[in-house]
């Protein structure tokens, strides 16, 4: 049984014995049907998925230049790339609707592998490979990406990155993160921030400093304290200052 011939197939055949019991098939024989055959009888598909179409050529339609699938693309997934021309497009279609394409068209040469479902595999004639998943893409051991040059990733829904190890996030240039919303950060332990420069919060809104337990402000330099407005100190404690050097009052 070949993987390229679908049930049903007129081929060319050589015996082995003079009992014609062992076959070689030689070739098919493409045809023209004007209707479904008898599944109930010889000389075709006992399941009567083939021919799948009539009043036309019984080759593969993509592999004749035809484009029958409509492809959802998500964001700035690169467009659809077929180019097929006959007889360049070798086109393998299941009886479930699964396809692979090995298409040699001169100047569009791609490899296709595509499910049921609308999941495909596509390697487009400049070498882009796309990965479309209707459902969940799963990697059960390792995963690494490599990219070389620029790497985008959209997202129309809701992102959620889950990690029950140690997370770390490298960049020997800059880091950015905008959101048009609001942006909560929430730590069950200690919070370290580390600058090997200097540190600016530029808000043009109000800074809320709040703490449970005791707020400490250390610097081996100056503190200098301006306000264009008034500043308000108040303490249901004793408010104590003190100073090694002189102080001023003004």
């Amino acid at each position: 049984q070949t993987p390229f011939l679908v049930p049903g197939s007129w081929v060319v055949v050589q015996f082995l014995d003079k009992q014609f019991q062992s076959p070689i098939v030689m070739g098919s024989v493409n045809g023209f049907p004007s209707s479904k055959p008898n599944s109930e009888t010889g000389f075709a598909d006992p399941v009567g998925t083939f021919p799948r179409e009539i009043n036309e050529s019984d080759i593969e339609r993509r592999a004749r230049g035809v484009n029958d699938i409509a492809k959802q693309s998500v964001g700035s997934e690169p467009a659809d790339p077929y180019n097929a021309k006959y007889p360049y497009n070798h086109v393998f279609h299941s009886e479930s609707g699964h396809m692979i394409e090995m298409d040699d068209t001169p100047g569009s040469e791609r490899v296709h592998v595509y499910h049921r479902s609308g999941s495909f595999i596509e390697i487009h004639p400049d070498g882009a490979m796309v990965v479309h998943s209707g459902k969940h893409f799963n990697s059960s051991q390792q995963l690494e990406i490599n990219v070389t040059d620029n790497a985008n990733i959209n997202v129309g829904g809701n992102l959620t990155a889950l990690v029950e190890g140690t997370t770390t996030l490298s960049s020997f240039g800059n880091i950015t993160a905008e959101t048009k919303a609001n942006m909560y950060t929430t730590v069950e332990g200690n919070l370290y921030t580390k600058t090997f420069g200097n540190s600016f919060h530029d808000s043009q809104g109000n800074i809320n400093v709040k703490t449970d337990g005791l707020l400490d402000i250390h610097s081996s330099g100056n503190i200098k304290m301006s306000s264009k407005g008034d500043i308000d100190i108040a303490a249901t404690g004793t408010f104590k200052i003190s100073s090694i050097g002189a102080m001023d009052l003004v």
